[in-house]
């Protein structure tokens, strides 16, 4: 078993989904995340590394979402 996430890339005709949230949404889930990292550190070795690849999704989220409304 690898211990880092590596994000998969899909095919024509893999199920996939995909999430719509609002930046309160992004923001709380990114917050959320960052705490749960911070106070568990038993946290099996891909897990830890999945959260920390969606903790830096949603961080790009927020960055993306501040450089947009101050245009």
């Amino acid at each position: 078993m690898e211990d880092k996430w590596q994000p998969q890339q899909f095919q024509e005709g893999d199920w996939h989904c995909n999430a719509v949230m609002g930046i309160e949404e992004v923001r709380i889930l990114h917050h959320t995340i960052t705490d749960y990292l911070d106070k568990f550190e038993d946290i099996p070795p891909i897990n830890k590394s999945y959260l920390e690849h969606i903790q830096s999704k949603m961080f790009a989220m927020i960055a993306e979402y501040l450089s947009l409304i101050h245009i």
